[in-house]
């Protein structure tokens, strides 16, 4: 039940909205003439359109109208009792009837002397010779009919006229709502209107099944109400109208559906969302020359009994896989009014051994009779499109004994050349000023997606269909079509423009098997300079690629690639000069190293091999790359320093930069002290006017001057932490008693607070020739008394100062103070 009432609300909103917004004539162009007979202004026979069914041209039940569509009807004259009836004409209970021409249909065109008090319209009435549906009724059919007191409405009219009762005061009229009459009288003082109720069903919806088919409605207020059927099961016949309302609309049929008549007043049948008779128990569909569109596709697809198919002549096309995966389908009868055959239209019909194609057939799909191509024998006219067809595509051909004209272009043998096929046309055609080509590639799969497939499409769907992936104009009879991805069947197909401006039909298609696949263009994700290496990372690697060849390149240009499917020219833009060049990387991450500044385009195309050779894909879209800021500098460190200087050198990089720039820091604060500039020539210098005992952070950056402008290296790497060498201390000394000597000294201190600072003393005797260590000192030590030493011995005194950080890593000594000679006594 969900199911249902899903499709029908769908159903009901489509049609509304079409039924709605189409103004459309009831009567089409034909006017009633004096005598009564309906014809066309021309005299001619009435025909019925589509739009004579859906609309209702006189009421749409809010006041408006169509005007532009709609004949003037208030000039035809009521046919009264005092009017002499035509041929067509007769009476039935009072009211005049007029027959349509060519159908077993009638319509009210005025009433007589003996029409009843209490009149009903119903569904048929006799003409003495058999009952006739009613059909219509004329505008201003009852006008003046005082007689009348009572009207019950049960004919289902599908064209209504206006103002049906006007001047008939102090009437009843009995109809169902929202039905075209009801619209015309909802707002009427002077008639005293009574609605009836359709029956509902359990769930309060408008629907009833008679004989064996399920009618729903669809009713607003804004328009008249209609009915769609659904064939339920065995053998049915479709009603013309129910309640007063019509039936417009065939749109499925349930699986135990054996056969469908279709009533002359339904024009339309199926659903766009829907398989109409797909895998039914159907035997044989005839489908009138009344049905003038089928929507949908499918429509009898995978009907395992049926035997036997007649068209009719009211559409023009066989959709896609209509009858396809019928194996018992052995004839079928294809009407003058078919003008192509779709996708998979008869699809593994193995019982169809023939079939009778008409010269108004001009366009027949390549998959038309997937499955059967060598089992079916064509059957039509010497020089028809079928004949041609057949040729084209290989299928045995048996002309019937007729012979026909029709302009149709071959296409010779393509040769194909791994991924690229030449195609030329066949003949000289001298008539012809340019061609137009279209490349069809053949697919099979489930041609609908979603969660609902299963309740719309009941078993497993599978399908072949053409997908037009090519079409473009080219004033040459032999063209290359380059870059085709996938290694499959293709079909080919052109036509003419004709000096007198006109199209030839499409040729036949003419397959063009491509047995290599080709990667698809390549897509670049992210691109990442650093200095002169540059990293290229790929979105993924293709199925079918072998590897990828990549190029950074200078001065782009528009390559013309190939013709797309809207006709319009596929070009790329591909650097013109290659600078760097990587081949044969099969990974999605490649790095150019060593590349000199500049700016450059990047691009990449993949290749699929068949054997040595290399078929390509579509360059990918270029990327801008700039190569500005150079490599960071590596290897800093300090080789000398005093107390005033720092000399360090750095590595050497095969691109060298436009130059360096060393910045000294205090370590403590980060403020730069000194900024010197270095030629791209040197990879080393010496920083002077520093304060002794100083630590300080010394970053060489590399830099590259582009259009004015610097850019800078990184300088992550690129520094050291270093510190001048202590100031020499100034140191005096004298004998104490004790047979001692105290030593005193003063100078520069090392500022450096964070690590280790201190002052070692030194000395020796007289005699020795080399100095020992003495004490070690903090750096706020000032002065130092020595223990006892030896009397009347001479000594000699110095001291320098230690710097060390804070790992002791590093230590930095500074000058010797002056020597201090000293006689213990």
């Amino acid at each position: 039940m969900l199911r249902k009432k899903w499709e029908r609300t769908f159903l009901v909103t489509v049609l509304a909205m079409t039924m709605s917004l189409t103004p459309v004539s009831a009567f089409g162009s034909e006017a009633f003439t004096d005598g009564g007979e309906v014809g066309q202004a021309d005299g001619s026979a009435d025909s019925f359109v589509e739009e004579d069914l859906l609309e209702n041209v006189f009421d749409d039940g809010v006041g408006t109208e169509s005007v532009s569509e709609v004949p003037d009807m208030t000039s035809e004259p009521v046919v009264s009792a005092e009017t002499e009836l035509s041929s067509n004409q007769f009476v039935y209970e009072g009211v005049i009837y007029r027959k349509d021409t060519g159908r077993d249909t009638c319509g009210i065109v005025g009433y007589t002397e003996e029409v009843p008090e209490d009149l009903t319209l119903k569904e048929y009435v006799s003409d003495g010779t058999k009952d006739l549906f009613v059909y219509s009724v004329a505008d201003k059919a009852f006008q003046n009919c005082t007689k009348l007191k009572k009207v019950s409405v049960e004919s289902a009219f599908f064209e209504v006229g206006k103002n049906i009762f006007d001047g008939c005061e102090g009437l009843t009229v009995e109809c169902y709502r929202y039905t075209y009459i009801y619209n015309d009288l909802k707002d009427n003082e002077k008639i005293n209107l009574v609605v009836r109720e359709r029956p509902v069903n359990e769930d309060g919806e408008e629907e009833v099944e008679v004989d064996n088919v399920s009618y729903w409605a669809g009713i607003f207020e804004w328009h008249s109400p209609y009915y769609h059927a659904e064939g339920l099961r065995g053998n049915v016949s479709v009603e013309r109208g129910l309640y007063g309302t019509p039936v417009t609309m065939f749109s499925q049929a349930r699986k135990d559906i054996e056969k469908v008549e279709f009533p002359d007043t339904i024009q339309e049948i199926g659903s766009y969302d829907l398989c109409m008779f797909r895998c039914s128990m159907l035997r044989e569909l005839i489908i009138p020359d009344h049905i003038t569109e089928i929507d949908g596709e499918f429509i009898a697809s995978d009907c395992k009994n049926l035997e036997y198919v007649h068209t009719g002549n009211g559409y023009r096309r066989i959709g896609a896989s209509d009858y396809s995966d019928c194996p018992k389908l052995k004839k079928v009868e294809i009407g003058k009014s078919v003008e192509s055959i779709d996708d998979g239209a008869f699809k593994n019909c193995y019982s169809l051994k023939e079939l009778y194609i008409p010269s108004n057939v001009k366009e027949i799909s390549a998959t038309a009779f997937w499955g059967i191509e060598n089992s079916i024998t064509i059957i039509g006219e010497k020089g028809s499109y079928a004949e041609a067809y057949a040729d084209s595509m290989g299928i045995n051909f048996k002309n019937n004994g007729k012979v026909t004209e029709i302009s149709v272009l071959q296409v010779n043998k393509p040769v194909v050349a791994g991924n690229v096929i030449n195609v030329s046309v066949a003949g000289k055609n001298t008539d012809i000023m340019k061609y137009e080509y279209r490349v069809d590639q053949v697919a099979e799969g489930e041609p609908y997606e979603g969660e609902d497939v299963e309740l719309l499409i009941p078993g497993t769907l599978i399908a072949t269909w053409e997908e037009s992936i090519r079409t473009f104009e080219m004033k040459d009879a032999v063209v290359e079509i380059p870059y085709l991805s996938e290694a499959g069947d293709y079909y080919i197909r052109v036509r003419g423009l004709k000096k007198d401006k006109t199209w030839t039909i499409w040729s036949p298609p003419k397959k063009a098997t491509v047995k290599v696949n080709t990667p698809v263009l390549p897509e670049i994700t992210k691109v990442t300079v650093k200095g002169s290496t540059v990293t290229v990372t790929l979105k993924n690697l293709d199925k079918h690629a072998y590897a990828y060849d990549y190029v950074l390149g200078i001065k782009p240009e528009e390559k013309f690639l190939y013709y797309g499917w809207n006709g319009l020219k596929v070009s790329q833009s591909v650097p013109s000069i290659k600078k760097y060049e990587l081949k044969d990387k099969s990974t999605i991450n490649v790095t150019f190293k060593n590349v000199k500044k500049g700016t450059y385009y990047l691009s990449v195309r993949g290749y699929s091999k068949d054997g040595n050779k290399k078929y390509y894909s579509i360059p990918s879209k270029i990327k801008k790359v700039n190569v500005f800021r150079p490599a960071m500098v590596r290897g800093v460190q300090v080789t000398g320093r005093t107390d005033s200087s720092i000399t360090c050198k750095w590595m050497s990089e095969k691109i060298r930069p436009d130059g360096y720039v060393v910045y000294v820091q205090d370590s403590r604060t980060g403020k730069n002290i000194k900024r010197v500039n270095v030629k791209n020539s040197l990879t080393s210098m010496t920083v002077k006017g520093l304060a002794a005992g100083q630590r300080y952070k010394i970053i060489v950056r590399a830099y590259n001057r582009v259009n004015g402008k610097n850019y800078y290296s990184d300088y992550s790497e690129s520094q050291v932490i270093c510190f001048t060498a202590p100031g020499t201390p100034s140191l005096k000394g004298k004998a104490v008693s004790g047979h001692k000597v105290r030593l005193d000294w003063s100078g520069a201190f090392a500022a450096y607070k964070d690590g280790e600072c201190s002052y070692v003393i030194y000395y020796r005797n007289a005699k020795d020739k080399g100095y020992q260590r003495l004490m070690k000192f903090t750096d706020g030590d000032k002065n130092f008394i020595t223990k006892a030493l030896k009397k009347d011995n001479t000594y000699y005194f110095k001291m320098r100062g230690i710097v060390r950080d804070e790992n002791g890593n590093y230590a930095t000594t500074g000058a010797y103070s002056n020597i201090v000679k000293v006689i213990v006594k």
